[in-house]
């Protein structure tokens, strides 16, 4: 389709032109067009190197309390936590506003369907709360409510330490609500326990991994606790190798990626600790029944003896039917934490009940709703009638068709009348009928624009009362086993998060 010809005053402007004809589709030979050029002085350019690299560079989103002094407050320094208050007795109270918007690794725990607060960031909350106390043990720690992130919008957190007993302990509690819910919405208690003095580890340094220990495959780990109903994202599968000797396990977990960088801001990462917790599924841990799945309970007797880890070495050991011990140390052997004891508890799936979603709090749908009509009056009589019932012998979409056609030339006629009397058009029920349903979307439309002109009468085949019905004013109803249901606004979904 022609030819481009070059100078040599103008090389760069020629490149350029050939390139916008190739990209368009024309071939170019670039042999020939670099035909006794020194390529040299030709000035290039470097790929762009982001399709290729997985870094971003990007801000995450993430929480931040600004300057909270302004407003009498303190920052908590902490992942999960905003603010603390001190009390005039001695009480401290720490606020949180925990969303998957703001904390985005925590949507990658997901416990049938829903996205569940991990039961090591409850661990994680308390320890932080004694720490500010010098209080670094958790005596015992009793979760009795899951906290289910809403998939939109967040909750609002509380955690309280409350005064001093006497006996050096001091009780701390978990609360939530949701975060647009009524002013007056109660406070859901999730977790409750005991914050005392900190503790001295009596472990640290074995061989690893211990003598006799078998090593146990962890490839498909992940993907059988899926299908168990525990459904894990990156963030969480940390489980890297694992051994067992007898009703103990022996496992390496490491946080992956930019997880890891995060962990030094954490006394203890609560996905490491998920991670430390999952391995004992892998021998110590006692089976759930179909139904249920177990979820931790009560801890008793936690020690953080080290922050920051990014890996731990893990020994899970078989205390009971329902229980386990946990020691944790880092890749060198040197202690880090421990759990006494982990009490699991199975739990219906229809008890984890999710936190109110605002944003389905907003939903609406629209559903056929029962109506008592009002008893015939001497005005319901003055009305015209459009049976549409009888169904034309037809396929069904040239029945629909016929059905239209019929309802547009009549309701045109009527338009076209002055009379004050409205058009009653019958139809088969539309729920059931195809044609009746594309003749209840043309005639909806004729009602937005001619508001009292038509009203829409959907039948069963049972006898049907016109009469109230146009003398109830309702515009559309549909008759069904002999009483009538009319389109209202109803609450799209109740709130179910992810079901």
């Amino acid at each position: 389709a022609g030819t481009l010809r070059r100078d040599d005053g103008g090389l760069e402007r020629f490149l350029l032109s050939a390139g916008e004809l190739y990209v368009r589709g024309v071939p170019v030979d670039w042999n020939t067009l670099f035909e006794g050029v020194d390529p040299k002085p030709l000035r290039t350019s470097e790929l762009p190197t982001y399709p290729f690299q997985h870094q971003r560079y990007w801000l995450e989103p993430g929480s931040s309390t600004g300057d909270v002094t302004t407003f009498g407050l303190t920052s908590a320094a902490h992942p999960l936590l905003g603010t603390v208050v001190e009390l005039p007795d001695g009480a401290r109270v720490f606020t949180a506003r925990l969303a998957t918007r703001t904390h985005p690794w925590l949507a990658e725990h997901t416990v049938s369907g829903k996205v569940l607060l991990p039961g090591a960031a409850f661990i994680e909350l308390a320890l932080r709360a004694g720490e500010d106390l010098d209080l670094a043990h958790l005596d015992e720690l009793v979760v009795e409510a899951p906290l289910v992130l809403p998939r939109h919008g967040g909750v609002q957190l509380r955690v309280t330490v409350e005064p001093s007993g006497g006996d050096g302990r001091r009780a701390v509690h978990v609360h939530s609500r949701p975060e647009e819910g009524e002013a007056d919405d109660a406070w859901v208690r999730h977790a409750t326990g005991f914050v005392g003095p900190e503790s001295t580890p009596d472990f640290g340094y074995e061989a690893w991994p211990p003598p006799g220990a078998e090593p146990v495959a962890v490839d498909g780990f992940y993907e059988d606790l899926a299908a168990a109903g525990y459904e894990y994202g990156e963030t969480f599968r940390g489980v890297r190798a694992a051994w067992r000797l007898g009703d103990e396990v022996y496992a390496e977990v490491a946080l992956p990626g930019q997880a890891a960088e995060s962990g030094g801001r954490f006394g203890l990462h609560p996905a490491l600790l998920d991670a430390a917790l999952q391995s004992a599924n892998l021998g110590a841990a006692p089976a759930g029944r179909p139904g249920e799945l177990l979820l931790p309970f009560a801890w008793n007797d936690i020690a953080l003896y080290a922050s920051g880890a990014s890996a731990l070495r893990v020994r899970a050991r078989r205390e009971g039917p329902d229980s386990v011990s946990f020691a944790l140390s880092d890749p060198t052997g040197r202690p880090v934490a421990a759990i006494g004891t982990l009490v699991l508890r199975p739990v219906p799936l229809d008890r984890l009940a999710p936190v109110t979603d605002p944003a389905a709090e907003h939903l609406y749908r629209v559903d056929w709703t029962a109506l008592d009509l009002p008893r015939t009056t001497a005005a319901a009589a003055a009305h015209h009638v459009l049976d549409l019932t009888g169904r034309p012998e037809a396929s069904a979409p040239q029945s629909a068709r016929k059905l239209i056609e019929a309802a547009r030339e009549r309701i045109q006629e009527h338009l076209a009348d002055s009379s004050d009397r409205p058009l009653v058009v019958l139809t088969a029920d539309p729920d059931a009928d195809p044609g009746a349903a594309a003749v209840w979307g043309l005639v909806r439309t004729v009602q937005l624009e001619q508001p009292g002109r038509v009203v829409l009468v959907g039948t069963d085949g049972v006898s049907t009362d016109v009469d109230r019905v146009v003398g109830s004013g309702e515009v559309q109803v549909v008759w069904r086993a002999g009483r009538a249901w009319v389109p209202r606004l109803v609450r799209a979904g109740g709130g179910s998060v992810g079901g």
